[in-house]
């Protein structure tokens, strides 16, 4: 997920497939031609994809599966369970002080677990849009169905 903060820095989120259980982020100076390297965070991480949009004040809307029960915890070297699919708001792209749940559940299954790989048993896979008033949120469920959530701007801005 790629995003620009509040003064224009260029900041890119990575999940990590090393078990730390949290994202990294990465800055660029020069506007994407080169990136420092990443650092962790204290975002939680599955992991899975994150998507990053701004809103029409600023605001910079973080969605993913920000869902995990430990940081750096190689000796459990397993992906949590990709439930929840939350919205992470902040208004300057640097702190992101406030979370707000999207969709939480496992799937009901009609295609066995085992025949699809890497299934995450929740949502997943977010892409966003804003249109007019409202923020929706598109993502997979389970690998099967997609889902498509509307959550009015106000509600998420506190406007």
């Amino acid at each position: 997920a790629n995003y620009k903060t509040s003064d224009g820095l260029m900041v890119s989120i990575l999940r990590d497939d090393r078990f730390s259980h949290r994202k990294y982020m990465s800055y660029s100076l020069d506007d994407g031609k080169t990136w420092s390297t990443a650092l962790p965070t204290d975002i939680p991480d599955s992991p899975s994809l994150d998507m990053a949009l701004t809103a029409p004040d600023g605001t910079i809307l973080l969605i993913g599966n920000h869902c995990a029960t430990a940081f750096d915890n190689p000796s459990n070297p397993r992906h949590y369970k990709r439930d929840i699919l939350d919205i992470a708001v902040s208004p300057d792209g640097y702190f992101f002080d406030q979370t707000f749940v999207i969709k939480s559940g496992e799937h009901q299954w009609r295609v066995p677990p085992e025949q699809v790989r890497a299934r995450g048993g929740g949502p997943q896979y977010p892409d966003a849009l804003i249109v007019g008033e409202y923020l929706y949120v598109m993502y997979s469920s389970g690998k099967e169905d997609i889902w498509c959530s509307r959550v009015a701007l106000a509600d998420l801005l506190g406007s």
